[in-house]
């Protein structure tokens, strides 16, 4: 019986966050204004399926904190206050679109701040591992295959928590710009001022600030590592100490492959472009957005 407490227990601790994201989602877009517009169907599939991704990111991001050796999990004073920034960065953030005329209202405040919750975790995660990656005790009595094993495995956990929390961005510029549309019907049947309408700039505002935070939590811990790697690759194949042709050949090569396989041969800003899939169309939006007609 305690097998099966146990099993429900992980199972409702794994998809609550998703459940009760979605419910947030299903509130605020049920008591939305624009539940009458023909697009509200699908703005409201964006919103629900970003608050419930919100909640996924927040497990998935927990649960590769826990994968995180106890030795590598840095105290809470070290951890809390770099994530406690972020949050209040992101809130903060939201008065950005002010600038342009623009304020999100209760709802876009609330979902920000669900979003910034969600990616909590990962964000403790990334600094666990930069932290690690930076530490001055490095190795810490690993062999160099030890140390393959680790760099490929944190490496691999960056990534996948780069494209978990890509994916809220990549939500949330989506369902700004089905909100966008919504509006822009509204202010033509003057049911709302044109001032209250989302605009290019703002949606572009709310997508680059997104990919900044996420790009410069990224950077710092893959940077760590990318570091870290080659200076690896550089210790086990010393290119400079080859003294043939044949040797330097060889060893040049095998540091090469070295390289690829702990992955200090590529920056973080090639990750940033396939995990962050909302990047690319960003940037060249803005272009249409902010430059003159």
């Amino acid at each position: 019986m305690s097998a099966v407490t146990e099993a429900v227990r992980r199972v409702s601790g794994s998809v609550l966050p998703s459940i009760l994201g979605a419910a947030v989602g299903v509130a605020f877009v049920s008591t939305s204004p624009y539940r009458g517009a023909p697009q509200w169907p699908v703005w409201a599939a964006l919103w629900v399926a970003l608050t419930g991704a919100a909640g996924a990111v927040f497990t998935y991001g927990l649960a590769h904190w826990r994968e995180l050796p106890v030795g590598e999990r840095p105290p809470p004073s070290a951890t809390i206050t770099p994530v406690a920034a972020l949050v209040v960065g992101g809130l903060l953030g939201m008065r950005v679109p002010s600038l342009v005329g623009h304020d999100y209202g209760w709802r876009g405040t609330a979902t920000v701040s669900l979003c910034l919750i969600g990616s909590a975790p990962a964000a403790a995660t990334a600094f666990a591992i930069r932290r690690a990656a930076r530490s001055a005790t490095w190795p810490d009595g690993r062999s160099h295959g030890a140390q393959v094993v680790w760099l490929i495995e944190r490496r691999r956990s960056l990534r996948a928590l780069l494209a978990a929390v890509g994916s809220l961005v990549a939500l949330t510029t989506l369902a700004l710009g089905e909100a966008s549309q919504i509006q822009k019907d509204y202010v033509a049947a003057g049911r709302i001022p044109a001032a209250a309408a989302e605009t290019p700039q703002t949606i572009v505002i709310a997508g680059g600030a997104s990919s900044l935070v996420i790009g410069s939590i990224y950077g710092l811990a893959a940077g760590a590592l990318l570091r870290r790697g080659r200076a690896l690759c550089a210790e086990v194949f010393d290119v400079a100490q080859a003294s043939d042709p044949a040797t330097l050949l060889d060893c040049a090569e095998n540091r090469q492959r070295l390289e690829a396989v702990t992955g200090a041969d590529t920056g973080p800003f090639a990750d940033l472009q396939t995990g962050l899939v909302v990047l690319a169309p960003l940037i060249a939006s803005a272009a249409s957005a902010f430059l003159p007609r």
